[in-house]
């Protein structure tokens, strides 16, 4: 399978739309993200793993718009680079994230895709979040002359 111009703007698309669904809590745009049978894995930010687009609602309306909302929000994702396309279709895809949370943390980390071409274009079949690095804003470093 060979990617064209119109498929890298659609991964790049979902890739951007992600954090605005999430940041703008959009549900009823997961599906231009999610796959309809989507796995999303953030076990390693310590968030249950979800299946499918209902349980993705379920599961992050709660953490997103909750009494901890404060906790989690501000997604930015960049750099997001194809890894390997498979005869299978499966686009492998790697995207660095900032999240800002808690008020006075910033969470960086990468996002594992594996991207599925559907009817309605390019949508995450499987998202494994990993945590590289956790920092409170008082102990970043600073640049004094």
């Amino acid at each position: 399978m060979k990617l064209g111009a119109d498929d890298w703007v659609q991964l790049l698309q979902v890739q951007n739309l992600y954090g605005h669904v999430l940041d703008g809590f959009l549900w009823d745009k997961l599906g231009e993200v999610f796959a309809p049978d989507g796995v999303f894995d953030p076990s390693d930010v310590g968030l249950p793993v979800m299946r499918g687009l209902a349980e993705i609602r379920e599961k992050l309306i709660p953490i997103e718009e909750g009494p901890n909302r404060d906790h989690i929000h501000n997604h930015v994702a960049t750099n997001s680079a194809v890894l390997s396309v498979g005869a299978d279709g499966i686009v492998k895809m790697r995207t660095k994230y900032i999240v800002a949370g808690e008020t006075d943390t910033l969470s960086f980390g990468e996002y594992d895709d594996d991207m599925v071409k559907t009817p309605d274009g390019w949508r995450i079949k499987r998202r494994k979040t990993r945590r590289v690095t956790r920092h409170r804003l008082e102990n970043l470093p600073t640049h004094q002359e």
